[in-house]
């Protein structure tokens, strides 16, 4: 009976790990850009859609060309090998 309880038990807590995917296969701070990610993946499904993507695009043809596989979205991969310019540094002040 101990027996059984406990394969039970070890089986509901392996299938509770499986079920979840992995956020990431090792434990470091999140960069920049995949932090943008996350925050544009509205549904979290971790992939962007084009529309999800459409709020940081800097061109219309941007998507596309960041979707190699050709499926239709952008995994974090395709969207962190994108270029993104450096932030512009404000002109000093007058005094």
């Amino acid at each position: 009976m101990k027996l059984s309880i406990l394969l039970l038990a070890s089986a509901a807590t392996s299938f509770a790990f499986a079920a979840e995917p992995p956020t990431r296969s090792f434990d470091r701070p999140l960069t920049k850009e995949e932090a943008r990610f996350r925050a544009l993946d509205r549904n979290n499904d971790r992939q962007l859609s084009e529309a999800e993507f459409r709020v940081d695009a800097t061109s219309t043809t941007e998507f596309a060309t960041l979707d190699t596989n050709q499926d239709g979205s952008l995994s974090m991969s395709e969207f962190v090998s994108r270029r993104i310019p450096p932030a512009k540094t404000p002109p000093p002040k007058e005094e």
